[in-house]
């Protein structure tokens, strides 16, 4: 199909009539009509219902129609983004973040990094720590937030933003006279994460915690959003890095006794060498 016959299609399809199709497009009524029969062809399906007086939409055109549209509305966006002249064009800027404490790291640092590069578009992509290395290496984002792990592969490098201890994390409904935290001495249920790359520091934890813990003091969470909604709802306590500007005011942060150092920072490919990227990363440094 072609941008004439689809043109043709979406024109007949709304005024029900060859001939409005016609003048709308300012074409003559024969070729809109071969525009039809040839997309008819191509589709090997019948669009329309023709007789003399009424042009009704088969239910094939009516599945189709917002496909059709959708495609016009695609090559219009191109044409637009195209004409514009190249110093208008926002450039996009990808960010792979993970959770809502990622996600409120980046404000501020992102405001500054607008001011000084106006014409950037940023865009953020919320996932999983599975598929933000897939997205690096495939030029999908620019950058991800994560924490050290042991290997990382040749053509991406590590930025480091500062070194976080692991606490425990709980509400006031918990542990309320306590100001440190034994791992061994968990009586409470504890709130794990699912992520299969979570850092050896906190699966090594992890553990220690599950080869001691009855069964029903385990839970395991999707996210991490959905394990601080069960922490500040009273259900247990969960074990987190603790990255002080991202700290819930609502929740209490509790050492833990033999914490491991653990390194927060920035992932983004070698050869990517962008300017703003760069910026972005000095200014996390220095707002962490």
């Amino acid at each position: 199909m072609n941008t004439v016959q689809m043109e043709c299609f979406i024109a007949v399809y709304q005024t029900l009539s060859f001939s409005k199709a016609a003048n709308r497009l300012h074409l003559s009524q024969p070729a809109v009509s071969h525009q039809i029969i040839s997309m008819e062809n191509e589709l090997e399906t019948s669009l329309f219902v023709r007789t003399n007086k009424f042009v009704t939409p088969t239910q094939q055109a009516k599945q189709i129609r917002p496909h059709i549209e959708h495609i016009l509305e695609i090559q219009k966006n191109i044409q637009s983004e195209l004409a514009t002249p190249a110093r208008q064009v926002a450039v996009p800027f990808e960010i792979c973040c993970h959770n809502q404490l990622e996600l409120d790291l980046i404000s501020k640092p992102l405001h500054e990094l607008l001011i000084l590069y106006p014409g950037l578009r940023p865009i953020l992509h919320c996932v999983s720590t599975q598929t933000d290395e897939q997205l690096l290496q495939h030029h999908i984002v620019s950058l991800t937030f994560g924490l050290k792990r042991e290997k990382i592969p040749d053509n991406i490098a590590f930025e480091k933003l500062g070194e976080v201890m692991i606490a425990c994390v709980t509400s006031d409904y918990m542990l309320k006279n306590v100001q440190c935290v034994d791992v061994n001495e968990i009586r409470e249920t504890v709130l794990f994460s699912q992520d299969l790359k979570a850092p050896e520091g906190i699966i090594s934890m992890q553990n220690r915690l599950m080869r001691r813990l009855k069964i029903n003091q385990i839970q395991f969470c999707e996210t991490f959003e959905s394990i601080i909604a069960l922490v500040k709802a009273g259900v247990g306590v969960t074990f987190r890095p603790d990255i002080k500007k991202g700290r819930d005011p609502s929740l209490r942060y509790l050492p833990l006794i033999d914490s491991p150092k653990l390194i927060f920072g920035v992932y983004h490919r070698k050869d990517d060498q962008n300017q703003h990227l760069i910026e972005f990363i000095r200014l996390l440094k220095r707002y962490f």
